[in-house]
């Protein structure tokens, strides 16, 4: 392990410019210092072609290593034989694919040095020292953005959502839809960078694979490990900032009292216990914190905190397998859920909805929600965007929000 003072975004900027050209990177970045149940502050994963690889979505990848990756969420047909996956994916990702990194550079929270793991640690930081940081760079605004499914289709599945939980198959159900452009784009991690500039999130990430590239400004926790405490901190409630402060406090005092929103986030909440329940000690399943409103760039989100303590034996591949997918991106029950997903879809979400994170020697682990997220396939660019549905939603306000969290595109190409 090699230890340097220095900024923690000139190491970052230096990072990706470092890794061009390997074909296995994921940059996890964090704007919270305060999280207490987060250990770094940024980390950086890196490996050539003839990296280790994991893609098996039936077994966990080998404990004794560091491993950097992501699920994707036709990872349940794995988990639950009962589900079919027949939509394909704009930009697709296998159900499981985690890669053994050459290099893990990181930034403890609150603290001023960087770490540097490696065969070579030297090696690595000589080449650091000597590359030119990557400056970030806005895109080009598409000329033309599709729609999928349009505008009235939408509306019109959203009635049929609520004729369903009217006959009890589902309570509550998450119904995405896609932006898309044709194209791809050249340097990726330049846009991440510019992203990043315009406002970052507690569970940001840039992720290269074989399969594509994505650009994800998730504000939400999946599920993390420490000392075989597991934690989730679903979202669910969303609104909009407000123009000045006191619109902005007004704002924030709307989510906390929608009774709309409390509703659909005690739902997921219980969802998530019940799935800790599956492996975690009895009586230990907790909730912390219910409702909190905490603020972001341009949303207050609505976030809640479970978690649980492991039975002995269980590791969080355990974990992973109890509560995938997360909750707060399928509905209740959510088996019910995902068949009805599968129906009312127009293409499979491929890494949306699943989990970006690592996994390390230690037992440590932390995953976020794939959301606010841009996959970048060979011809093709996409941005996921929904919302739950109940059966006291209101179908063009349901739009209205999945416009509002779309809202976080257009930082990409305002300079």
């Amino acid at each position: 392990m090699k230890k340097i003072s220095c900024s923690l975004n000139r190491v970052r900027d230096r990072f990706l410019a470092l890794t061009l050209q390997k074909p296995h990177v994921l940059c996890l970045d964090s704007d919270s210092t305060d999280d207490p149940y987060g250990i770094y502050q940024w980390i950086g994963f890196a490996a050539d072609l003839n990296a280790k690889t994991h893609i098996n979505p039936q077994t966990p990848p080998d404990p004794q290593y560091w491993w950097a990756g992501g699920i994707g969420y036709e990872w349940r047909t794995t988990l639950e034989p009962t589900l079919s996956s027949q939509n394909p994916s704009p930009v697709p990702f296998p159900p499981v694919f985690f890669f053994q990194p050459e290099v893990v550079i990181y930034q403890l929270r609150n603290d001023s040095h960087i770490y540097i793991l490696a065969d070579s640690p030297e090696d690595w930081l000589l080449q650091l020292s000597e590359v030119i940081p990557l400056e970030p760079e806005p895109l080009s605004q598409p000329q033309k953005i599709i729609s999928y499914p349009s505008k009235d289709k939408y509306l019109y599945n959203i009635q049929k959502i609520q004729n369903w939980i009217k006959e009890g198959e589902v309570y509550e159900l998450n119904y995405c839809r896609y932006l898309s452009w044709k194209g791809t784009i050249a340097y990726p991690e330049k846009a991440y960078l510019h992203w990043q500039k315009k406002g970052s999130t507690p569970f940001s990430a840039y992720f290269k694979t074989p399969f594509g590239s994505w650009l994800c400004k998730s504000p939400e926790r999946f599920l993390a490990l420490r000392n075989q405490q597991i934690i989730s901190q679903p979202i669910k409630g969303t609104i909009v900032r407000g123009e000045s402060s006191e619109k902005d406090i007004d704002q924030a005092e709307k989510l906390r009292n929608s009774s709309k929103d409390r509703a659909e986030n005690v739902m997921i909440v219980d969802l998530v216990r019940n799935d800790f329940n599956r492996v975690c000690v009895p009586g230990t399943v907790k909730v912390p914190e219910l409702f909190g409103i905490y603020p972001f760039t341009q949303l207050y989100h609505m976030i809640s905190t479970v978690t649980g303590q492991l039975e002995a034996g269980k590791n969080v591949w355990n974990a992973l397998q109890a509560a995938f997918p997360p909750g707060s991106m399928t509905g209740a029950p959510k088996i019910s859920s995902m068949d009805r997903i599968e129906e009312i879809e127009p293409a499979g979400r491929g890494l949306f909805s699943g989990t970006i994170g690592y996994l390390n020697p230690n037992g440590t682990a932390d995953f976020n929600v794939v959301i606010r997220t841009l996959a970048i396939g060979e011809n093709e660019v996409v941005y996921f965007t929904g919302g739950a549905i109940t059966y006291d939603s209101i179908p063009l306000e349901e739009w209205e929000e999945t416009e509002t969290k779309a809202l976080a595109l257009q930082a990409l190409w305002t300079p």
